[in-house]
């Protein structure tokens, strides 16, 4: 479960780069 958690965290601060990127 904790690892799902950071996952889908570290996918959010990707994403939330990538768009920041954009």
């Amino acid at each position: 479960m904790i690892r799902e958690t950071q996952k889908s965290d570290l996918e959010e601060v990707f994403n939330l780069i990538h768009a920041s990127f954009s």
